[in-house]
């Protein structure tokens, strides 16, 4: 889905022992990026296994990780571009549906 520089992690980390770390990370290597590109092509196929945690139906509680991650990355976007508050008080809300 997404392709980033080897130089972009050197200062972001994925969060250790949560899900959903794609929500705490993604958007800082996003901000630090200076161009964007996007290929509409579909290149690959996402396989969805039953021991995934989007496959699990008894209740984790590590699937809230997701209210959290999502929390910090709104109040960073929020702080840097106040003008898409609206756009992030959405993401909180669609988190806390999921």
């Amino acid at each position: 889905m997404k392709l980033f520089p080897k130089t972009y992690f050197k200062d972001t980390k994925f969060p250790i022992g949560k899900l959903h770390e794609d929500v705490g990370t993604t958007y800082k290597l996003i901000m630090q990026a200076t161009k964007i590109s996007f290929i509409p092509d579909e290149l690959y196929i996402y396989h969805h296994h039953n021991s995934s945690i989007i496959s699990t139906k008894n209740f984790d509680p590590r699937k809230l990780d997701i209210i959290t991650l999502t929390d910090q990355m709104c109040r960073d976007i929020d702080q840097k571009y106040p003008e898409l508050k609206n756009v992030t008080n959405e993401r909180r809300i669609r988190a806390r549906f999921s």
